[in-house]
């Protein structure tokens, strides 16, 4: 279908490789900078699951240590004989 539109092209234009410009070399840096990106919303995402363990592990440590001073706390009956 592309080749078909291709015959009917008018003999002046000439197709060249293309060159260098900088709107390239920008085009080239967007692309540096969107993998940059990427990688960054990738470490972003880990650290974040990171926190969140973390943070449940500490959650879980200070449950059991108020469970603990509750424990301790508890008013005993004392006996004597």
């Amino acid at each position: 279908m592309i080749l078909r539109h291709l015959k009917n092209w008018p003999e002046r234009i000439i197709m060249r490789p293309m060159v260098r410009t900088p709107a390239a070399e920008l085009s080239d840096e967007l692309c540096a900078l969107f993998s940059r990106a990427e990688l960054a919303t990738a470490e972003a995402r880990r650290l974040l699951d990171e926190n969140d363990r973390w943070r449940q592990s500490v959650q879980q440590q200070l449950d059991f240590m108020f469970e603990l001073s509750a424990e301790f706390r508890r008013p005993q009956r004392i006996t004597y004989p």
